[in-house]
């Protein structure tokens, strides 16, 4: 009988009561809210991560994960570029100096 009534409230929740981050934050995580590299909230309860849902029970999802491959510290001060800017061939220094020197 137990087994039904898990099998319904899954059906209902969509499986949202069983749902946990993906990945999980990394040990030592501060905050009472993650969001997983699938844009999905969570919220920590007891040392426990359990889904934030929307009015219609439904997983709120669509936001920019709390950890992504710009900062993979939570305690950064700043977010990181994922690369470097590209240094400008001799072509365009050489243009952007001389339009620069340029008089009317």
């Amino acid at each position: 009988m137990n087994g039904k009534w898990r099998m319904v409230a899954f059906l209902m929740l969509g499986g949202a009561a069983w749902a946990s981050p993906v990945p999980p934050p990394p040990p030592g995580f501060k905050g009472q809210q993650y969001i997983d590299s699938q844009g999905c909230v969570f919220t920590q309860a007891d040392g426990k991560w359990s889904p934030r849902l929307d009015s219609s029970g439904q997983l709120l999802c669509g936001f920019p994960p709390s950890l992504d491959a710009r900062r993979q510290d939570a305690a950064a001060d700043r977010v990181l570029p994922l690369a470097e800017a590209p240094q400008p061939d001799a072509e365009t220094l050489l243009i952007e100096q001389l339009s620069r020197d340029l008089r009317a």
